[in-house]
């Protein structure tokens, strides 16, 4: 059990470096906008690709806090995981198309 939920942990981390790249990849295209409202304002303040970063640098920094420092909570964290990372396969998926166009 313990390495499928190192393997969930890097699947989430893999797919926070691709809404990365496949938002900013998205954004470049006319009329696409981002459309969570604190994100946008955050990156209307200090640019797309340094607001995309530091807030997956703040998700990964969290995510890896609770999974290697609190092994009781790491099969719950797992369970979690999976769970956001199927919600980002979608936004992954959905911001490659509108990067295509």
């Amino acid at each position: 059990m313990n390495e499928l939920c190192v393997i969930v942990f890097f699947i989430f981390i893999a797919l926070q470096i691709f809404d990365v790249v496949s938002t900013h990849l998205a954004l470049k295209r006319p009329g696409i906008v981002e459309k969570n409202p604190v994100m946008r304002r955050l990156m209307d303040a200090i640019g797309i690709l340094p607001a995309m970063i530091a807030v997956k640098a703040v998700t990964i920094l969290i995510v890896s806090g609770v999974y290697f420092l609190t092994p009781a909570l790491r099969i719950g964290a797992a369970v979690g995981l999976g769970i956001a990372s199927v919600f980002y396969v979608v936004v992954v998926v959905n911001n490659f198309k509108n990067a295509r166009g």
